[in-house]
């Protein structure tokens, strides 16, 4: 199977300007065209880079990988970063698949002509947790870091994937991803920093599916397509270094192993960072308490235009800022009333979370831990919810006969293997074929 990837081209659509690519995917008798495009303001134009198929080519690689597609791009590549791709993150990758992906073979020019940029240094801006602590901690060149030039906000499917199956009622994800644009603008102004805005079908082309396991390939296409533009890509990280893992990478949100990508898909012209990756969110949420605007303006709900308050990431949140005691200070941004009205609640949600080892919430333990806060409330909640998960996890009957029948074929499999390897089993392999030849006559 082939995938042909066309030369870029920039075209006016409406009053935006896209960088747009065809997709040609063949397979057997079949030819299916998709579009893949990327849009910008009129005013970043001059920054979209339609010379390289750098951003189309890291853009679709994991369909490729996943669906058994060989890649033919018919604009170079910058060929450090085929060399990555080639020779680092796609080997690695498909060594450490659990449903064994495809090694695609990548045909295309090479390029080493040195490609201008303006210098950006950017970071994304989606007025969670994570972008405030990037931006907020790159506002000045201190130690030589890089300083900001831009903010970032793009579409590259969170909206569809967060908020394209909610409750009866709630808005729809064109009106947030409309309010996360305004909130994204108003930062963006209090900061005297540029937004750029962008959109992209990218998920629509991944058939509006595995947004979390390809989110950081989609925001690195986003920011390839502006080549010309950065020199510096901030990439706000969720787990740390230590975090770092590929175990059935193919399988869960591709975060938990940025420090390859981002590593694989940076280039003498561009390069990405993952950001934030030595604090737990507890230390960024933190950091970003003290500062005015983070407080008027973080945004962390997947259920509506203002923080909900009930959702995953509203109760986390909400905790997480109660157990450094700063809560109070978000009481524009988040519905702290309710919060503290219903304080159990949100107890025995974080003790149940606890008890299945979820990674943010045991942060969150470590802090109440550590400021002996609600630990006579909590405590009990943890313990009930564990021996419930305790009882959860215990194999029935016919589920411990089935383990131990699938345990007993393993055992068996590695056997033969050995047996096949040994030198016996060569030796008397002629005796073998000579007798199944008799048997069949």
């Amino acid at each position: 199977m082939l995938m042909t990837i066309s030369q870029p081209r920039i075209i006016t659509h409406s009053d935006k300007i896209r960088l747009t690519s065809t997709i040609r995917l063949e397979k057997e008798a079949e030819c299916e065209l998709r579009e893949l495009w990327f849009e910008v303001e009129q005013e970043y134009a001059e920054y979209l880079c339609d010379e390289r198929s750098d951003a189309f080519l890291v853009g679709m690689l994991q369909y490729a990988m996943r669906f058994g597609y060989d890649i033919k791009l018919a604009a170079p590549v910058t060929a450090e970063l085929l060399y990555n791709l080639k020779n680092h993150l796609i080997p690695t990758l498909c060594e450490a698949s659990s449903n064994k992906w495809h090694h695609p073979q990548i045909m295309t020019d090479i390029t080493i002509e040195p490609l201008e940029n303006a210098s950006g240094v950017g970071t994304g801006m989606s007025c969670g947790v994570d972008s405030f602590h990037a931006t907020l901690t790159h506002l000045t060149n201190e130690e030589g870091q890089p300083k900001l030039t831009h903010l970032f906000i793009n579409s590259i499917g969170s909206f569809d994937a967060n908020y394209g199956k909610i409750f009866k009622g709630a808005p729809t994800k064109e009106e947030i991803k409309e309010a996360t644009f305004l909130r994204a603008r108003r930062i963006a102004r209090e900061l005297d920093l540029p937004l750029v805005e962008s959109d992209s079908n990218i998920y629509e082309v991944y058939d509006h599916r595995f947004f979390s396991k390809i989110h950081t390939f989609s925001t690195a296409f986003s920011v390839l397509a502006l080549q010309k533009l950065w020199r510096t890509y901030l990439f706000a990280g969720t787990w740390g270094y230590a975090d770092f893992s590929l175990h059935r990478h193919d399988r869960k949100d591709c975060a938990w192993y940025d420090l390859l990508t981002l590593n694989c898909v940076s280039t003498r012209h561009l390069r990405f960072y993952s950001e934030g990756s030595l604090k737990s969110r507890v230390d960024k949420t933190l950091y970003i308490a003290e500062n005015s605007i983070a407080q008027q303006e973080l945004h962390v709900c997947i259920k509506a235009i203002e923080n909900c308050g009930i959702c995953m990431k509203c109760r986390r949140t909400m905790l997480t800022l109660d157990a450094i005691g700063r809560l109070g200070d978000f009481s524009n941004s988040f519905p702290v009333d309710y919060y503290r009205e219903n304080h159990n609640d949100y107890l025995r949600w974080l003790a149940k979370k606890i008890a299945k080892k979820d990674a943010f919430s045991m942060d969150i333990y470590a802090t109440l831990l550590e400021k002996g806060m609600h630990l006579d409330a909590l405590q009990p909640m943890i313990r009930e919810f564990e021996q419930l998960e305790t009882e959860r996890r215990k194999p029935s009957k016919q589920e411990a006969k089935l383990l131990a029948s699938k345990k007993e074929v393993r055992q068996l499999k590695r056997r033969i293997n050995k047996m096949q390897k040994s030198a016996s089993w060569r030796l008397t392999k002629p005796f073998r074929k000579v007798t199944k030849m008799l048997k069949g006559s």
